[in-house]
């Protein structure tokens, strides 16, 4: 094996590291060939024939394989490059968001984010109160509990009335089936009177009074379907089932508003009264001048901004 006169003596090559050399031979534009055979005018090729290449330089298959030197087709592709570098974080002038008090009268009860702090839309900023929440959650609640307290009376009403009227109604049909009774038997026996009186057998006077009873007993039946109280409990217990209907509706109507006026504020307190006030957008912490326990008499006063970020390198 020869290394061409062109090139640096052999004892010069040996020096030079196998990685050093792999990037030379690959980056410079001489072609490197494999083969037993050289040229020392300077062209080379593989053993066997083919073109030769001025400036070459020719390396048998065993030192290239030591070297780690590959020969491969040349191909377009994407360089597999990632590019490292310094980046500074900048505001969005078009992007600054107020974050405002939502109710009236609202008084700071906690911060929970410093100024410069990077938060994400919807993350906790502060938690307030205010008297009027206070009083509308007070108001609410006793509304709710007086509803409630009609609504179980109104219940208990209407299930005694349903209780009465079921007790009249079986008294009632008790007295109209004895009534029925009455009035077959009165009929039986005035058909029976008047016919012996007809025939002569019986007196007339008896079938005037067979006939006087079957009035009698016709009158009770008449009475016993038309019982006033079975009338009147039925009334009542559906005024009974009336007021559970109010009062239902009215436990409603009181939840519907508590609940409307929440969502007017636009925030939902705990069970304590006291609204979390979160990041309207993503962005950094700025321009916060509100301090704990500060109290604003109108709603939307301003507890801080929060400025969008883009990323710049």
């Amino acid at each position: 094996m020869g290394i061409s006169n062109s090139l640096q003596p052999p004892t010069v090559i040996r020096c030079v590291s196998g990685t050093v050399l792999s990037l030379l031979l690959l980056t410079t534009p001489t072609a490197v060939l494999a083969g037993a055979g050289h040229d020392h005018s300077g062209a080379s090729s593989f053993q066997g024939g083919g073109s030769k290449a001025s400036g070459s330089v020719e390396v048998d298959a065993k030192t290239a394989q030591r070297l780690g030197i590959k020969v491969e087709p040349v191909k377009r592709q994407r360089l597999a490059l990632g590019i490292k570098s310094t980046g500074q974080i900048e505001t969005l002038p078009s992007q600054k968001v107020e974050v405002n008090t939502p109710i009236t009268g609202a008084k700071v009860v906690e911060l929970l984010v410093e100024p410069g702090a990077v938060v994400r839309k919807g993350q906790p900023l502060a938690v307030v109160t205010s008297p009027d929440l206070v009083e509308l959650r007070v108001s609410s609640q006793e509304k709710r509990a007086e509803a409630i307290a009609s609504l179980q009376q109104a219940q208990a009403d209407s299930r005694l009335a349903q209780q009465n009227y079921q007790r009249y109604l079986q008294i009632s049909n008790a007295d109209i089936a004895q009534a029925q009774s009455q009035v077959a038997f009165a009929e039986e026996k005035y058909n029976k009177d008047l016919q012996l009186a007809n025939e002569g057998a019986l007196p007339r006077r008896n079938a005037l009074e067979s006939q006087t009873q079957l009035a009698e007993a016709k009158a009770k039946l008449t009475s016993a379907n038309s019982r006033r109280d079975v009338i009147e409990s039925e009334a009542q217990m559906k005024r009974a089932q009336s007021a559970v209907q109010v009062a239902q509706e009215r436990l409603r109507l009181s939840d519907s508003a508590y609940n409307t006026r929440l969502q007017q504020i636009g925030n939902r307190p705990n069970a304590k009264g006291l609204v979390t006030v979160t990041a309207p957008i993503s962005g950094k912490v700025a321009d916060r001048q509100v301090t704990l326990g500060q109290t604003f008499n109108d709603a939307g006063g301003t507890l801080m901004t929060v400025r969008s970020l883009i990323f710049e390198v």
